[in-house]
């Protein structure tokens, strides 16, 4: 090992390895610490059942945001499948036990079930108008994730000036309550802007509409990837990525202190073998900010540390459950099943979840990723 470096990369989250492969074929060296005993970070798979082959991935299972051209770049080998549905909610009005189903791209299926939920076309033609505009705007920015960050005039110049007006300056729930009248399609609209995201669709800080951006940025709205054996073998194949072009990696390799000068810095971690300190002319932190600032030796300040209030249960099935609407469920697990949806479900479990209370209702996103990968 040596004992300086170019770059010390703190964390192997799939940023970090990103960062590390990219940096290496630059032909910098490179050393990443990572305090638990495998990479990926959030993307990781195990096998979490026992006396069961089947993996599962922990925390993220999706790649929506990960760009081909970084997968080409590095040379990563992984397979990433799409799904062939975007959603089914199941719902029961009147005594009857109904859906609506979202294909990807909307179709005939799509269109019959909205028609069904509100006896017209309309909140369907709606649906159609308004996704026409976010896929635009979406198509405007997502090139801007790997390159300089432009002016804001020249996105907005691609767009309709009304489009970019309102999905940049009008909460998302008041946008969707004047688009739309039905509360389930509210809620399905708005599910894209919540999912990771602890807000209220009127939040003026307008973070439920980057969360909706980014929903739909990437591969496109609806679609979801999925890396063929788990999020374990996108992370697996970019340590692989780093490692190949010379970057070290360490695991179990818990970073302890950063000490920051004008030209350098010191980076000290803790392993089995004891204590290490190394030089590095950079230090790239693919770590919590409120953990950074602990490692700078900063004071630990507990209102920077974030709270969610997701739950995430992972379940090991024999079969599909049968639906009460007679849906064959391969299609509707083919996508995200939507629980309680309803736009005023969303906003009431937010407030009482913000109160400190378990909410009434629980919205929930039901998905089978051995649909798509066996």
């Amino acid at each position: 090992m040596s004992s300086s470096y170019d770059v010390v990369v703190v964390g192997a989250g799939h940023n970090g390895l990103v960062s590390a492969a990219y940096l290496a074929r630059a032909g910098l060296r490179v050393l990443v610490l990572e305090r638990l005993a495998t990479v990926g970070g959030a993307a990781t798979s195990s096998t979490a059942f026992d006396g069961q082959e089947a993996r599962i991935s922990r925390y993220a299972s999706l790649t929506s945001l990960m760009p081909q051209q970084i997968l080409d770049d590095l040379g990563v080998d992984v397979r990433l499948a799409g799904r062939p549905m975007a959603s089914y909610t199941p719902i029961q009005r009147g005594g009857k036990a109904s859906g609506v189903v979202v294909e990807r791209p909307e179709g005939r299926a799509t269109r019959n079930s909205f028609i069904a939920l509100s006896d017209s076309g309309r909140e369907y033609d709606v649906w159609c108008t308004f996704y026409s505009e976010v896929t635009a705007l979406a198509r405007a920015v997502s090139p801007t994730l790997l390159a300089p960050l432009p002016p804001e005039r020249e996105i907005a110049a691609q767009l309709d000036p009304a489009t970019w007006r309102e999905l940049t300056t009008v909460p998302l729930g008041e946008l969707i309550e004047r688009r739309f009248s039905d509360d389930t399609i509210r809620g399905i609209v708005a599910s894209d802007a919540l999912g990771g995201t602890f807000a209220s669709l009127r939040d003026p800080s307008l973070i439920q509409n980057r969360a909706f951006l980014y929903a739909m940025m990437g591969t496109g709205p609806g679609e979801a990837r999925i890396p063929v054996g788990g999020m374990g073998a996108l992370s697996d194949g970019l340590a692989a990525s780093a490692a190949g072009a010379g970057a070290e990696i360490r695991t179990s390799a818990g970073v302890s202190a950063i000490r920051s000068g004008e030209d350098s810095a010191e980076v000290t971690w803790d392993d089995a073998a004891g204590t290490h300190t190394v030089l590095t002319r950079f230090v790239l932190a693919n770590v919590a900010p409120w953990v950074l600032h602990i490692l700078m030796g900063e004071p630990d300040d507990p209102e920077t540390k974030p709270q969610g209030s997701m739950l995430q249960i992972n379940m090991l099935l024999d079969r599909l459950p049968r639906l009460k609407s007679g849906m064959d469920p391969a299609v509707a697990f083919a996508g995200t099943m939507l629980i309680s949806p309803e736009m005023s479900t969303l906003e009431a479990a937010h407030a009482q979840a913000a109160a400190g209370q378990v909410p009434e209702t629980i919205p929930s996103a039901v998905v089978c990723h051995t649909l798509t990968d066996r």
